[in-house]
């Protein structure tokens, strides 16, 4: 197929800008979908290659192979084959997929991890609510509970139930949405941001109540929770030191809770009210 005849999608979060060119109409099509409230507005700072080429991975959970060198992530599974430089600022991937779109969509959130992280910022494991024009961030790997703590938090808006950027602006961090979530129609999400209120490490309980974990306890869960930069051994340092940096400025709690609402009058009986709404805060948008 001629290249030039499919256009490249791509996706910007929080001024990080990626352009994706698959040459497979119905992952362009999927990606654009998925990445349609995060329209590519800059000149992008990334662009990753991704090449369909059989259908050998029966399932996108399949091991992609994952690991790094000299600072570039690359993959080696069999029909998952790839890189992502983002001191070149570019990547490429060679795929074999019954499900290509996940996968490449797997391949997109990889690069969004490095680059973000290249770039002052931080994709953490968190479902992010924004409540009084706050956000809180629910921190935990799957099956922690970001998604019943998304669907229990109605009417407030949702950044997302999995994946949510740290991004450092105006002297705070703000948690800026992705299109990396779990789809599901019993929860909308919105393109929005707003600044980090507190950090909440899940832990499904008998009871409803706040922990406050010591300093090292804090950084392992940060740490433990920024999926792709935190398996890449020359990136540790400068990993910690970004996330002590969040801490001094974002409280971090352990999170207590059932499966039901409870928790936000633990949390607001804790936090106290929230300050007065930001500047520039955002629940619909950039």
């Amino acid at each position: 197929m001629d290249r030039l005849t499919i256009s490249p999608c791509g996706l910007e979060i929080a001024g990080l800008s990626l352009a994706v060119h698959t040459y497979d109409r119905r992952v362009q099509r999927g990606l654009a979908e998925r990445y349609r409230l995060f329209p590519l507005r800059h000149t992008p700072r990334l662009t990753l290659d991704i090449f369909c080429v059989g259908r050998w991975r029966a399932s996108a959970l399949l091991d992609t192979g994952m690991a790094f060198d000299d600072g570039r992530l690359v993959f080696t599974a069999p029909g998952y084959s790839g890189y992502v430089d983002v001191a070149r600022g570019q990547g490429e991937l060679a795929l074999s997929s019954v499900q290509p779109v996940d996968d490449a969509d797997y391949f997109v959130r990889c690069a969004v991890a490095l680059l973000a992280f290249a770039s002052g910022g931080l994709l953490l494991h968190a479902a992010g609510i924004v409540r009084h024009s706050y956000a809180y961030l629910f921190l935990g790997h799957s099956g922690s509970g970001k998604t019943t703590v998304a669907r229990l938090s109605a009417p407030a808006l949702v950044l997302n139930d999995d994946l949510v950027l740290l991004w450092p602006a105006e002297d705070r961090w703000w948690a800026y949405a992705t299109p990396f979530g779990n789809p599901s129609p019993e929860l909308v999400t919105v393109a929005g941001h707003a600044p980090a209120r507190a950090l909440l490490s899940l832990v499904q309980d008998r009871e409803v109540r706040l922990e406050k974990p010591g300093p090292a306890l804090a950084l392992a869960e940060m740490v433990g929770n920024a999926p792709v930069v935190s398996a890449d051994p020359g990136r540790a340092a400068a990993l910690l030191g970004r996330c002590q940096q969040i801490l001094q400025a974002v409280p971090h709690y352990r999170l207590h809770f059932l499966p039901d609402d409870s928790f936000w009058r633990i949390v607001d009986d804790e936090l106290g009210a929230a300050p007065g709404a930001p500047a520039g805060s955002s629940g619909a948008g950039d």
